[in-house]
């Protein structure tokens, strides 16, 4: 048994297609009814569950790409500022590696000086040791020599000054008992 297309039979366009699903339940073909003059000019076509359900998620599609783009729309926004930082950023530090180039350049060059400068207070320290140990050896011995004379001469003559005033104060004492007793 043969059905009839969809939306075909004006019952099935009057009763909203519920003749059809009906039909297709029992396995019948859907009562006719009369046609109409006004069935006749147009022609309306009943969906099927399926092609309801398609439509459905097709909608869904839309609206799910349709929110997915606000986010990838901001995202490329997003990207877009960034790669304008990511420019300026790299426009400015052009001029900043050239600066830093020149300024390590030129504490190259005042190393370069402290190095020699370094290099000669090694050699003058150099030479004042030495200087030191040659004249250590050459006046050291001579000079200790007379340093210790004349600390023998002085402590010689400071005993002989004590031994004086020693013998004045005895001398005196003595006189000065014979001159209270007398």
């Amino acid at each position: 048994m043969t059905l009839p297309a969809i939306g075909s039979s004006p019952l099935a366009r009057q009763s909203g297609g519920r003749a059809l699903l009906y039909a297709s339940r029992t396995n019948r073909a859907p009562a006719a009814k009369a046609p109409s003059s006004e069935s006749s000019k147009e022609s309306v076509r009943q969906l099927s569950a399926g092609e309801i359900a398609g439509l459905i998620a097709a909608v869904a599609f839309v609206l799910l790409v349709g929110f997915l783009a606000i986010p990838l729309v901001k995202l490329g926004r997003t990207l877009d500022e960034t790669s304008r930082l990511v420019r300026g950023v790299a426009d400015g530090t052009t001029p900043l590696l050239g600066e830093v180039t020149t300024t390590v350049t030129s504490a190259n060059a005042q190393l370069a000086r402290v190095d020699s400068i370094t290099a000669g207070a090694q050699q003058v320290t150099t030479n004042v040791a030495a200087l030191s140990g040659i004249f250590a050896a050459t006046l050291g011995g001579p000079l200790v020599r007379v340093a210790a004379f004349s600390y023998g001469v002085r402590k010689a003559l400071t005993a002989r000054r004590k031994g004086d005033v020693t013998k004045r104060v005895r001398t005196e004492m003595k006189r000065s008992k014979r001159g209270g007793v007398a």
